[in-house]
């Protein structure tokens, strides 16, 4: 992917794939901006003080939303929203989409279950739509919607809402109605992590508008459609699917971070995401794919799993993944669910470890990690071998303030 290479200062760079000159997105993006009547306040200064002291993170953030900055962007200027919207998942996951909160939140866009639901975003088994990048796209944008017109136009209270619930909010405004106080965002007794997001948010807007005042060299991307959608009818094997698209796996679960297995389920229709340059090699290889087909197969007396993998041919870790077994005992009149028809699924992507965790140069799988008493930034950034700057970065932490026990970090798996 031509993402990661530092450009200049001019919005222009020639991109190393193609030796074109491309326009930079990451240096235009503010031409849609429209929420900047703040930018003088201490707590928006404050916020760009910790991001240009942090340019390692933004950086980060930005080279994993490369591939999908297009795409949010030309989304949110579509329903007509400010352009600052396609910077909000840098401050919910730094544009992770493998990012879970303790919380349960998940995605780029961090959907609770809760919230997820609500909008119709699909979870099972198979796939959790709050990590594909088009379905909670469009359920973030939908919410975003809906707290916008909740609060009678204010984007201010629609995004702080976003983060803290609107009832939340909701009822900061109500307090402060009553004792004939000011009722806009920044005269509200919110949560602390709410009074911050805001901030956040608008100061990742200013230094975008004014890059000669906040220099960052931002990851070249073109200014230009990056992701293809293409729809799928049938179950695929995803091991398939990227070889046809001709990508790596690596790059195929970085679009499509919504599968939880090594194939679609069956008998539903899904979109994969490919890159635009290869889509028509990609639906060409579709129209003469040989699918997966799965089937019911009841245990019998001295059946054994490896005798059923090699029956079917396929893989003892495919069947146990596919039934979710935790043990391979098999008892007779069990109903397992295998694939019947060749070449054999690969099992390559099956472990929720590959899937749960990002997957990216220099860092790895993240987990979380609870921290203990005694326990200090370089001895948890050893541990884990991290430096104490990717600690401090990934986590957004003062590095001068005190680690409190029982805080959960993210950390490399």
């Amino acid at each position: 992917m031509p993402f990661g290479h530092a450009s200049q200062p001019s919005p222009e760079f020639v991109n190393p794939t193609t030796g074109e000159t491309e326009t930079n997105i990451w240096r235009v993006l503010d031409k849609n901006f429209s929420l900047n009547e703040y930018a003088n306040r201490s707590e928006v200064q404050a916020q760009i003080d910790w991001y240009m002291s942090h340019q390692d993170f933004l950086v980060h953030s930005a080279t994993r939303g490369s591939p999908y900055i297009y795409y949010i962007q030309q989304q949110v200027k579509t329903r007509n929203m400010p352009g600052e919207l396609a910077l909000l998942p840098i401050v919910e996951s730094a544009y992770n989409p493998y990012a879970h909160s303790p919380s349960g939140a998940s995605g780029l866009w961090q959907f609770l279950p809760g919230t997820a639901s609500y909008y119709k975003v699909k979870r099972d088994w198979w796939y959790d739509g709050r990590r594909d990048i088009f379905a909670s796209t469009q359920a973030a944008l939908d919410y975003l919607a809906y707290l916008k017109q909740y609060f009678n136009g204010d984007w201010y209270l629609a995004i702080a809402a976003y983060n803290a619930g609107e009832g939340t909010v909701q009822n900061a405004i109500a307090r402060n109605s009553a004792r004939g106080l000011p009722t806009d965002f920044w005269d509200l007794r919110l949560p602390e992590q709410t009074r911050q997001y805001v901030p956040k948010l608008l100061a990742l807007a200013i230094i975008l508008q004014d890059q000669k005042k906040y220099p960052i060299d931002w990851p070249a991307t073109p200014d230009k459609p990056y992701l293809a959608f293409v729809t799928v009818h049938s179950q695929i094997d995803l091991t398939e699917a990227a070889q046809l698209a001709g990508i790596s796996m690596q790059e195929f679960y970085q679009l499509n971070p919504g599968f939880n297995r090594s194939a679609s389920a069956p008998n539903h229709t899904y979109h994969i995401v490919v890159p635009a340059a290869q889509e028509q090699q990609f639906t060409d290889g579709i129209a003469e794919l040989n699918n997966i087909k799965w089937q019911n197969y009841t245990v019998k007396r001295h059946d054994t799993i490896e005798k059923v993998a090699q029956r079917y041919h396929t893989t003892i870790d495919l069947i146990r993944a596919s039934n979710q077994l935790v043990t391979d005992k098999l008892h007779t009149g069990q109903v397992l669910l295998v694939p019947t028809s060749p070449p054999p699924v690969s099992a390559h992507a099956t472990s929720r470890n590959f899937l749960m965790h990002e997957r990216e140069p220099g860092l790895g799988g993240t987990v979380v990690y609870r921290v203990k008493a005694g326990d200090t930034l370089s001895g948890i950034a050893e541990r884990h071998k991290m430096s104490v700057k990717q600690l401090v970065s990934l986590n957004q932490l003062n590095p001068r303030k005190p680690l409190q026990v029982g805080e959960k970090l993210q950390v490399r798996g």
